[in-house]
């Protein structure tokens, strides 16, 4: 039985590319785009948000992005099926990398290969 053709495109997250994308999520997340109003302007909810923002875009390790964001929320990757924490994750069905919720460990991954296989 050979790998069958997905409709989605798998992708591979690794730690490395999460820490990087810190600072860009951060961004998405906490900074207001105006979308049907001509009148809207883009701006962060709040300082804070654009200091911490600042201070991620200088971060050099997982250790000080905890420490300026205050937990480890931002940069702990982790099995949807296991929970571990995990330095690579397959994202299954084309997700988009930020959404790691969608992310399966190897371990879990060649469970549910045997499974397919009927082992």
């Amino acid at each position: 039985m050979g790998i069958p053709d997905c409709v989605g495109e798998m992708k591979l997250l690794t730690k490395g590319k999460f820490l990087k994308d810190v600072a860009r999520n951060w961004k998405d997340t906490y900074f207001r785009v105006p979308y049907l109003s001509a009148k809207s302007i883009s701006s962060w909810y709040d300082k804070e948000k654009k200091n911490i923002y600042d201070n991620l875009l200088k971060a050099k390790t997982e250790k000080e992005i905890d420490e300026i964001i205050g937990n480890n929320s931002w940069t702990y990757l982790h099995c949807f099926e296991c929970d571990k924490e995990v330095e690579a994750l397959i994202l299954l069905n084309g997700v988009m990398e930020k959404a790691y919720n969608n992310g399966y460990c190897g371990d879990c991954i060649a469970k549910a290969f045997k499974l397919l296989k009927g082992k």
